[in-house]
């Protein structure tokens, strides 16, 4: 129950999340094949996984067909970007590969690494490989370390697959939830080994001497990009019949229903061409500044145009903001 619990949570968090879990539930397959005594608490749980996200699923197709007609993304990662991601040092990404490879060994016994230590030295020790002829099945702990890396990668997986064969749908920071799955399999692949403190101090070496000055350095443009936010939201005061447009599509497309909630928001590139007469007050999020040509553009349509404030807001863009009103 626990397992469904935290699962569903993480599926309504995330869509990428979604994915993740999946392939957790699939290992369960697998699992109960062994155990039969596991297989009605495995059905009830699919059932119940199931039943309790049918709410939220509705929620997800209106999503998609709300932003089928202004979908932000346009490049795609690739499966190299992705893995790269995960640890955000090529250092860590080589230590995990490492790390996998020789717990599948070990698990697989297929060999093993025995060492003799003749010295406290690391320099002084005499390792010795051996063939191990009584190998043995895939044990359960093999089978949730699988799921862990069918997670991650499957989760990029289906993200390019979807990209590729409909539009883009996959950026790199949807492998968030994957990334706690990343370094909960590091670490366990390297606590069976014989040097295993010192990888330990090694893996908290890198992430830490990489981490941190990443960590203070986004810390300080979040605390820079909130306070903007929060200078754009106290200067621009749009009334409630006001309509608000961007050419950015992040923008439009999530971020000013949010911030504007009473007013009509959403992305729309030709605000400045072909003006919606339906409203006597637009405001303009727009990327670039509006030169002379534009401003006259607008001006044939019936409508002045002032540019009241420029700066950062909200996904961390610089935009020119301006207030058209209607002339009578």
């Amino acid at each position: 129950m626990i397992f469904v619990i935290v699962s569903l949570a993480a599926a309504y968090t995330h869509y990428y999340a979604l994915v993740a879990v999946a392939f957790f539930y699939l290992a369960l397959i697998p699992l109960t094949y062994r155990d039969r005594g596991k297989r009605r608490r495995t059905i009830m749980a699919y059932i119940i996984t199931v039943i309790a996200y049918l709410p939220w699923l509705s929620i997800l197709i209106k999503s998609f067909e709300s932003t089928a007609d202004s979908w932000w993304l346009n490049e795609i990662p690739t499966i190299r970007e992705a893995f790269l991601y995960l640890f955000d040092t090529k250092w860590l990404s080589i230590l995990f590969v490492l790390a996998v490879i020789g717990y599948f060994l070990y698990e697989t016994r297929l060999f093993s690494i025995r060492i003799n230590e003749t010295e406290r030295w690391i320099d002084k020790v005499d390792t010795v490989i051996e063939i191990d002829e009584k190998r043995t099945g895939v044990s359960e702990e093999l089978i949730w370390v699988i799921a862990g890396l069918c997670s991650i990668f499957g989760t990029c997986v289906v993200g390019l697959i979807l990209s590729y064969t409909i539009r883009p749908f996959f950026v790199l920071r949807y492998l968030y939830p994957t990334v706690p799955v990343a370094y909960m399999l590091l670490i366990y692949c390297t606590r069976k080994m014989k040097l295993k403190k010192i990888l330990f101090v090694l893996i908290l070496s890198i992430v830490f001497s990489s981490s941190i000055p990443s960590y203070f350095a986004v810390l300080r443009n979040d605390i820079e990009l909130d306070h903007a936010t929060t200078d754009v939201l106290n200067t621009i005061k749009p009334s409630k019949t006001a309509a608000i447009f961007s050419d950015n599509k992040h923008l439009g497309l999530s971020l000013l229903p949010y911030y504007f909630p009473d007013n009509y928001g959403k992305y729309n590139e030709n605000a400045v061409e072909d003006i919606d007469q339906n409203y006597s007050e637009i405001w303009l999020f727009w990327t670039q500044h509006l030169d002379e040509h534009k401003i006259s553009e607008i001006n044939k349509q019936s409508y002045s145009c002032n540019e009241i404030y420029e700066s950062k807001f909200a996904n961390g863009i610089y935009f020119h903001i301006y207030k058209l009103e209607k002339e009578n």
